[in-house]
């Protein structure tokens, strides 16, 4: 989730957590349902923006994850620190995810 969070960072868009999730659809855990069971990715957005990697933007939008049922979910975008931090995760990383 590391990896595909620092790509968004560095797209320089706006995003949500449906598009570090696929919608919804990724499994954190092999052993858990699609993220709705799960508290990931509300957790990498929450250390991310802790951080100072990302910032919300003050927008909010419908999800489509068919879990979510239309829930509310914030618009985030990456930081100047965000971006350092991504270029970095992104050279590094192969197939593994990083440390926070």
């Amino acid at each position: 989730m590391a990896r595909r969070l620092a790509e968004l960072i560095m797209a320089g868009h706006d995003f949500t957590a449906d598009d570090v999730t696929g919608d919804g659809q990724l499994t954190v855990a092999g052993d858990h349902g699609p993220n709705a069971a799960q508290n990931a990715i509300g957790s990498l957005f929450n250390t991310a923006a802790r951080k100072r990697r990302i910032e919300w933007t003050g927008g909010v939008i419908r999800s489509h994850a068919p879990h979510r049922k239309g829930g509310a979910i914030r618009v985030w975008r990456g930081t100047p620190a965000g971006r350092r931090w991504a270029a970095a995760i992104l050279e590094q990383l192969t197939d593994r995810e990083v440390e926070w």
